[in-house]
């Protein structure tokens, strides 16, 4: 784990910490290199002074989803960095297939939604092939789909 961090670490010019908050009030510390990844922070990130005493609501994303998501991110991004990115999809996709397997389809839905509304573009690239798979859809289908009746209607 010490490696790990020490990889995360290089990654961010900063050791900032940041403070985010899940719809459910679970607070979570991440470095800045991985709030960095979300999409949705990215410009309240670089434009803000004080953060590290700021803890920034996530409105839309329960506490156990967040806590998936971050675990993603940092293992994205240490993989970024030790890997060329000619096997990254590849490696992603087959992950994607072990870890997913396991999970229902409510838990998959909400891991894309989370990845749809905090703008973890890797995140979704990395879930939508395994969503389009699990509920039996066409390449025409994009991240929308999870936010249809259709897929509600499934989960009942």
């Amino acid at each position: 784990m010490a490696n790990q961090d020490a990889i995360l670490n290089s990654t961010a010019t900063s050791t900032m910490k940041i403070m985010l908050k899940s719809a459910d009030d679970k607070l979570f510390m991440v470095k800045e290199a991985i709030a960095m990844e979300f999409g949705v922070l990215k410009f309240f990130l670089e434009d803000s002074t004080d953060l590290e005493s700021t803890v920034i609501p996530l409105l839309n994303v329960s506490g156990s989803v967040l806590g998936r998501v971050i675990h993603y991110c940092e293992k994205s991004l240490i993989l970024h960095l030790i890997l060329p990115p000619s096997t990254l999809l590849h490696l992603f996709e087959r992950v994607a297939e072990l870890i997913l397997d396991d999970e229902n389809d409510k838990s998959i839905v909400e891991l894309v939604k989370a990845a749809d509304y905090l703008d973890i573009k890797v995140l979704l690239t990395f879930l939508m092939p395994s969503f389009k798979r699990r509920f039996e859809l066409g390449d025409d289908k994009g991240v929308e789909y999870v936010y249809t009746e259709d897929v509600e209607a499934r989960l009942l």
